[in-house]
């Protein structure tokens, strides 16, 4: 991953330039530790979304079985504890509490008996079924439920 620092005018803060490919938006940035981008490419057959309950964790596994990455829950709601990318692509991925989201596409429920298969950082990696809590929308259902949430938000 390329990436560049560079400095405001007062000199008090860095912020991190990420490369990004055609069509990728950042969705969530904490300064020098974790940013997450979504792109316009639908992969599969929908949208997986994660909920996490108080010391859950999402573990991301790569095709081969070894860990990518995690996401977990603390105690006292606060914050999520981030094993993650520095720099991660998922279609929504923002790990603050009161707007908490974790979306990724994903191959229909039913394609492994044990296993999600969620597509992250250009690649397909999978999740245990067991234990978690997730819902799947095929793509029509999910777009239809962005559009309603944005009007929703846009109305308030």
């Amino acid at each position: 991953m390329e990436k560049k620092s560079i400095s405001n005018t007062n000199g008090l803060d860095t912020l991190k330039v990420y490369k990004t490919a055609p069509g990728e938006e950042l969705l969530y940035q904490e300064p020098g530790v974790f940013a997450t981008f979504t792109d316009s490419k639908r992969r599969g057959a929908g949208v997986i979304s994660f909920q996490l309950d108080v010391n859950d964790g999402l573990r991301i596994y790569n095709e081969d079985g070894t860990l990518f990455g995690q996401i977990v829950l603390n105690e006292d709601l606060s914050y999520y504890t981030m094993d993650m990318p520095e720099k991660t692509v998922a279609r929504k991925l923002i790990p603050e509490y009161d707007v908490a989201a974790f979306d990724f596409d994903a191959e229909a429920v039913k394609s492994s008996d044990k296993y999600l298969r969620i597509h992250v950082n250009g690649a397909w990696r999978k999740v245990e079924k067991a234990g978690i809590k997730y819902i799947f929308r095929t793509w029509e259902e999910y777009l239809r439920d962005e559009k309603d949430n944005t009007e929703v938000r846009e109305n308030q």
